[in-house]
């Protein structure tokens, strides 16, 4: 086997397709699986255990599939329609909770290991309970994987010549003209060194989080691993595209690669892009090293009005 095909084969889109069957096959497997080891009266337990190594790979398989997609899902256009953005954003919700309950089912199936009559038919109604759902969790989150590839086209291996050459229909957002739309990249600008040392984390940055991004990205379990609530958290990485800003390289950040329409979803997801200006500021700040100027003296001086976000237009 060549360099070229080997390359090829380890494309994430080729890995996510070679995974993804995996857990599919594991979940409806292990329904009839562990129905038939909760009512065995068997004393060895030999498909209890069964079942527990099922859900077990599954958990497994179900987490490296998600990461897998999540790496091939950075591959797709950015001005795919919205449609196909949307289908992609539910996909990847629910694929990243596949792994989440088959861990909760093989706690179950452990917990049926118990000796003890009531707990243990408790303890297995419950995972068989939750085996079907996850069978129909499964189901629904093929059923959008199906929808990307056979009627979208996305990650066939054939996109990325068609996208050199011309659009295939349905999977971009068409551009009338020169005009821009809300699925363009938004122009980068040159950063004045001197300029961004003026962006003032509470003052511009953290306004502009707070009434854009947060709603998603505040919560205890902020969207994509990702939360804009500190400073220090911004720094980790999310579970796609790393860590979501990198001091003193703003074109490396995952906040600017989203904001401005490299990565999908384009964030603010669902709302109207930030302006040029906006992405400008922000692209500043993580220049000038994203300080974080929120805990100063009470005789700190507060500089003029907001530097050009759309805080301060209002």
């Amino acid at each position: 086997m060549g360099t070229f095909e080997l390359q090829e084969l380890m494309k994430p889109q080729l890995l996510h397709a070679a995974s993804v069957h995996f857990p599919i096959v594991l979940a409806l497997l292990g329904i009839p699986l562990l129905y038939v080891a909760a009512v065995s009266s068997t004393e060895k337990n030999t498909l209890l255990w069964m079942a527990f190594a099922c859900y077990a790979l599954l958990t497994v398989s179900g987490f490296l599939a998600a990461r897998a997609g999540f790496q091939a899902a950075e591959h797709v256009p950015s001005n795919v329609a919205p449609d196909v953005s949307a289908t992609l954003h539910r996909h990847e919700e629910m694929a990243e909770k596949v792994w989440m309950f088959g861990l909760g089912i093989t706690i179950l199936i452990l917990l049926g290991f118990i000796k003890i009559k009531l707990f243990r038919v408790i303890i297995m109604i419950l995972a068989m309970l939750g085996s079907i759902a996850l069978g129909g969790w499964v189901a629904t989150t093929a059923h959008f994987g199906g929808m990307l590839v056979y009627k979208y086209g996305v990650g066939t291996p054939s996109i990325a010549k068609q996208e050199k050459e011309t659009h295939p229909p349905n999977i971009i957002q068409e551009s009338p003209g020169t005009s821009p739309t809300n699925d363009a990249l938004i122009p980068l600008r040159e950063i004045d060194p001197k300029a961004a040392q003026e962006v003032s984390y509470k003052r511009d940055i953290k306004p502009l989080f707070e009434r854009f991004c947060v709603d998603c990205h505040g919560n205890d379990s902020p969207k994509g691993g990702i939360s804009l609530t500190s400073v220090a958290s911004m720094k980790l990485s999310g579970r796609k595209s790393g860590p979501g800003i990198v001091p003193g390289k703003p074109d490396e950040s995952s906040i600017v690669r989203y904001v401005r329409g490299e990565l999908l979803p384009r964030m603010p997801k669902g709302g109207p892009a930030l302006s040029e200006n906006d992405l400008h500021v922000i692209r500043c700040w993580i220049f000038a090293g994203a300080i974080d100027d929120t805990v100063s003296s009470p005789s700190s001086p507060e500089i003029g009005n907001p530097v050009g976000t759309s805080e301060g237009k209002k």
